[in-house]
């Protein structure tokens, strides 16, 4: 990558920090500090046994050597691990209105890692396409969020054949405690990832974030249009306005939808859909919202 690219990246990283600060703040601190616990209850201290506390918070070794009543004290392990697993499909490239599917994926990784930094939790990132691109460990600070955020937006886009189940595959090695993992993803690949996906969230909290774009539902009749297929980078001129072709498209992306969406329920993952023409950041507030008054923790999981 040559300096005048690095500039740009920065640039865009800079920008997006700006745009998500009061969004963060104002409306995702709270209730994401609410939507997540840690590992549970870990020792604290010791203190004298009072009337009513319980008697199974005994410890009676530390008893018998004070002579009287000593029992353990707990508070809860808010420790939270984060792990941003993303897409570099290149069909995420996509995009007919204000914002690609990419650029909305770029978005939203960062407040979530914003959040993570803000509530002082280890966030760390997968990119993933045709293999695993990219692995960043989670850790805690500002500098680790902006590296995170500046390799999603500079993410390498490709084919995405079998990434998915290889990067699956890395993470069951490298992920060493259970953890909150967001995916996301269009969800549009040639393959199947129901089992695969239901094997990841037997370990971990898995929410599955769904990106997609209008023009996969319906295209406007902008008759002769030159498109590439940003999976393969082959190139082919297409009438959009005709009748034969929109009635196929639209049923080539309704199959493919509910295909998805059966994989996505029988995986048993969370998930969250995001359309890129709408407001993108309503659906996580909603998520943020309804975790919120029903937290789940990472010994929880699946």
């Amino acid at each position: 990558m040559n300096k005048e690219s690095d500039k740009e990246i920065l640039k865009k990283v800079r920008q997006i920090d700006i745009r998500l600060r009061r969004k963060v703040h104002h409306l995702f601190s709270g209730q994401y500090r609410s939507a997540f616990k840690g590992q549970g209850m870990v020792f604290s201290d010791f203190r004298e046994y009072v009337p009513g506390d319980d008697v199974r918070a005994i410890s009676w070794n530390v008893t018998a050597k004070m002579s009287r009543p000593i029992v353990k004290t707990f508070e809860e392990d808010r420790e939270t691990q984060i792990l941003l697993l993303v897409d570099a499909s290149s069909s995420l490239n996509f995009g007919v209105g204000k914002q690609s599917k990419s650029e909305v994926v770029n978005l939203l990784t960062a407040l979530v890692a914003f959040c993570a930094q803000k509530n002082q939790d280890a966030v760390g990132l997968l990119l993933f396409a045709g293999d695993v691109q990219l692995y960043l460990p989670p850790k805690r600070g500002s500098h680790h969020v902006f590296r995170i955020i500046k390799e999603v937006c500079n993410r390498k886009k490709q084919a995405s054949q079998a990434g998915f189940h290889e990067s699956l595959g890395f993470l069951h090695k490298v992920l060493n405690r259970r953890s909150h993992i967001f995916l996301f993803s269009d969800f549009l690949w040639p393959f199947s990832f129901e089992h695969a996906l239901r094997k990841l969230g037997n370990r971990h909290d898995v929410v599955s974030v769904i990106v997609s774009d209008l023009f996969e539902r319906e295209i406007p009749p902008l008759g002769l249009v030159d498109v590439e297929d940003l999976e393969t980078g082959k190139n082919r001129t297409l009438d959009f306005s005709s009748l034969f072709f929109q009635k196929h498209h639209k049923k080539i992306m309704k199959e493919a939808r509910m295909k998805r969406s059966k994989e996505l329920l029988r995986s048993k993952s969370e998930q969250i859909f995001v359309d890129t023409s709408k407001d993108i950041y309503q659906p996580f507030i909603q998520f943020f919202q309804k975790r919120a008054q029903h937290p789940i923790s990472v010994t929880q999981a699946k």
